[in-house]
């Protein structure tokens, strides 16, 4: 690998990484690196990256060819991303402001902004065009959007004036994908020999940097050196979670974690991962059943298996059979049987591509990345006939039989454009396990975390802090005594901080836990100046619930303690005595609905607890119930949330709906194939809340496929 490097003057590259990172480290930064660089053993010696290739026997040209001399390495970094700027500021420092630059990024149209912005040129009335945009997919390309109208049941439900837009789709479709804004790309950062406004022209973004009018593809084309410095937040929950588990067990160590932990593997198999990296979305929980993780292996083939590569590829089912040893590995040839191993025979990764073509054929190293590279990205005809070729002729040569050497070819042809980076499912897979390992040993610290975190990953904070409750750990409502500003735990307990309240500001935030404990809510009131619109925020999340339990009598107190007018007096004096409660308070279900307001969920209850006696008496189970029901002939039903509806792709190439419904036993994943989005799939954009009938995945996933879907009937039995 070294003499690659220098051969190619890449060491410079390396140094500034290693560099960068050593300050990262210095500082106590968390970081990690990921995608093609993790098949370097020099990027490993470095701590660049945390996967040994040499352990791993990973392809170094799958990171640097050295046949395709015009590349640049690509080292992708993620910092937790509190710090990411601080990294970039050093950066500048290091290097000078005159040599650093910020990489530009293209935002382009598609349906939704594109609706938008015409329909405003055209002086349509929001209403009229506000629906149409918000239920057009945001990926859905402009061309397509009257294409739609008659396709997609949520659209078709609107019953759009088709003439009446129709000059609106004709100017929409010719913007397709039509720059509409410049912005600063979210990681890259280029550094220069010369001053770098002598080599491209920039523009100054809204925190100061200098940006490049040119997005990461004209940077390269330049020949210029981009760097890409990523946020994760996940490292930053980790890093907080471990600060939190030391608190009680001062050894603990996020780095030491043993990767062969039984607790571990049995969450995992279980699928209960809401919150973990890259092992929480609903397909991931789908497979984990099936795949039933039992190695460090297991966790890093499910980060590759779950792309849409290999969904696409047929390589998921095939994958599951052979690990379970409910179906022969198929044997092709001794050494390709070597190579597969691992993979129970699925070319699974894109280095065993290139290995294949080594070990096989012959070709060079460099020779089996281009013709990985080739097949993946459906290059030329002419030069697939002619890499073709030349495999089976190397293969013949080295001994493999005619019909075989073009049998394989055929073979890898028709997997390698499917095939994921081993390195970067290694260096992912990692994370996802550890993650798994906090939430299996330290769930109350890992969701307290993942709170002061948010927003990121697959789930809402409500659904986050559900899956807390359903653990067992009680979580406690912000309190202006308890409670610091952001979400802590507490003898076992989550308490919500006071940053989670709508509104607050980390220095409001501070004025309140500084100048605690307050003994009634008059004291508060003249100590702490805040604007009405945020003491009725904190009043209706609860932080004053310890001092006064009516929150409506302490709402209407507002009214005699603040002026009309911001004038910093108040109209009372206010002594220490408490409020006195001449009203009754707001009664569960509407207190319930203040708290989502303010706080993004409800502490103590999941919305849907409110139905579950009415629900009960139709024989609507429980997601939990219903999840835990093996039987796939039966109908079931169960009613909650709708959390993330979304449309991956699929092997069929068909539209399938998928989305989790919630309620307070916790998750079920709902499949909604074509035929019943045609009669029901209008009501999943537009319903929160929906009772779904179904029947259970046949193959032993959790999942529920949807036949029949309803709105959930209010409280009062209408709809």
């Amino acid at each position: 690998e070294l003499s690659v490097i220098t051969d190619l003057s890449f060491a410079g590259y390396f140094l500034i990484v290693h560099d960068l990172l050593t300050f990262a480290r210095s500082k106590g930064v968390r970081y990690a690196g990921r995608g093609s660089s993790a098949d370097s053993v020099v990027a490993f010696c470095l701590d660049i990256t945390k996967v040994d290739a040499f352990e791993r026997n990973l392809r170094f040209e799958r990171f640097i060819n050295p046949e395709r001399k015009e590349s640049l390495p690509d080292i992708d970094i993620d910092f937790d991303r509190r710090y990411r700027d601080e990294i970039v500021q050093y950066v500048i420092g290091k290097y000078g402001q005159e040599h650093v630059a910020g990489v530009a990024s293209f935002n382009r149209y598609r349906a939704r902004g594109t609706i938008r912005d015409v329909a405003k040129a055209l002086g349509f009335e929001t209403e009229d065009i506000d629906k149409l945009a918000r239920y057009s997919h945001w990926a859905l390309s402009a061309k397509r959007i009257a294409s739609t109208l008659d396709s997609r049941p949520e659209i078709r439900s609107l019953q759009v004036d088709k003439k009446k837009f129709e000059l609106l789709f004709e100017l929409c479709a010719g913007l397709d994908d039509v720059p509409r804004h410049i912005s600063a790309h979210p990681c890259g950062v280029m550094i220069t020999g010369a001053p770098v406004q002598g080599i491209t022209p920039l523009l100054r973004a809204a925190n100061g940097m200098l940006i490049s009018h040119y997005d990461k593809d004209g940077v390269e084309d330049l020949g210029l050196v981009k760097f890409d410095l990523l946020s994760l937040p996940t490292l930053g929950v980790v890093e907080d979670t471990a600060v939190m588990v030391r608190q009680h067990s001062p050894k603990f160590e996020y780095d030491q974690i043993p990767l062969d932990d039984e607790k571990t593997f049995e969450l995992l198999r279980s699928g209960e991962t809401t919150g973990g990296f890259q092992n929480e979305s609903p397909a991931q929980q789908s497979l984990a059943p099936r795949l039933q993780a039992r190695t460090i292996e297991d966790v890093i083939a499910a980060v590759a298996l779950i792309r849409p590569g290999p969904l696409k590829g047929d390589m998921v089912e095939p994958f599951v059979r052979r690990r379970n040893g409910t179906e022969a590995v198929t044997t092709i040839h001794p050494v390709i049987d070597t190579i597969l191993e691992h993979t129970y025979g699925v070319v699974l990764y894109q280095e065993q591509v290139i290995s294949i073509a080594v070990e096989l054929a012959g070709f060079t190293p460099g020779q089996a990345d281009v013709l990985r590279r080739t097949i993946s990205h459906n290059r030329s005809y002419e030069k697939m006939a002619e890499l073709g070729e030349q495999f089976v002729k190397q293969a013949i040569e080295r001994g493999v039989e005619p019909d075989l050497a073009q049998k394989v070819f055929t073979w890898i042809q028709g997997y390698a454009g499917y095939g994921f980076c081993e390195a970067h499912a290694a260096s992912f897979g990692d994370t996802s396990y550890k993650t798994a390992y906090l939430l299996q040993h330290h769930p109350a610290e890992f969701y307290a975390s993942l709170l002061n975190h948010q927003p990121m990953g697959f789930f809402p904070a409500a659904t986050l802090m559900n899956e807390a409750r359903r653990r067992g750990i009680a979580v406690l409502g912000p309190d202006c005594n308890s409670s610091g500003a952001t979400t802590t735990v507490q003898n076992g307990a989550i308490r919500i901080g006071l940053l989670q309240i709508s509104g607050m500001n980390e220095a409001e935030a501070k004025e309140i836990t500084g100048a605690a404990p307050y003994v009634s809510w008059g004291d508060f009131v003249r100590r702490v100046r805040l604007n009405r619109d945020l003491l009725e925020n904190l009043v209706l999340s609860g932080a004053f619930d310890s001092l006064h339990k009516n929150r409506k009598e302490l709402l209407f107190s507002l009214g005699t303690i603040l002026p009309p007018i911001d004038t910093g007096k108040l109209t009372l004096a206010l002594d220490l005595e408490p409020v006195i409660s001449r009203r009754p308070d707001f009664d569960a279900f509407t207190r319930s609905m203040q708290e989502h307001r303010v706080l993004g969920f409800s502490p103590d209850r999941h919305i849907i607890s409110f139905w579950r006696e009415s629900l009960a008496k139709r024989g609507i189970q429980t997601c939990r119930e219903v999840k835990t029901n093996q039987d796939s002939k039966t109908i079931l039903s169960a009613a909650g949330v709708v959390i993330r509806p979304h449309t991956p792709p699929t092997k069929s190439g068909k539209r399938v709906i998928f989305f989790s419904l919630e309620d307070e036993s916790g998750l079920l994943n709902v499949t909604v194939f074509p035929d019943v989005q045609e009669k029901f799939g209008h009501l999943i954009p537009g319903q929160s809340m929906l009772v779904v009938t179904g029947r259970k995945d046949k193959r032993g996933s959790n999942g529920l496929t949807a036949s029949h879907l309803a709105p959930l009937p209010n409280r009062f039995g209408k709809k």
